[in-house]
């Protein structure tokens, strides 16, 4: 991403939490992450063509109550 590692560090999150269920071998575990602010996650969300070929997602659901 190219999220300067100031920006990224500075960012703050509520809460980060693993998807439930018992991990496979072979591959990886998803996590849900809450942005404390809104702004930090549209930056990250903004990014989201740079993750193109690689295993990582960004998902946005505006609609999730915690």
């Amino acid at each position: 991403m190219k999220i300067s590692k100031e920006v990224v560090d500075s960012m703050q999150l509520e809460r980060v939490h693993r998807s439930p269920g018992h991990p496979t071998p072979g591959k990886t575990r998803s996590i849900v992450a809450k942005f404390s602010f809104f702004k930090e996650s549209e930056a990250a969300r903004r990014q989201w063509k740079q993750l193109k070929g690689t295993k990582l997602t960004f998902s946005n659901s505006p609609h999730r109550k915690w």
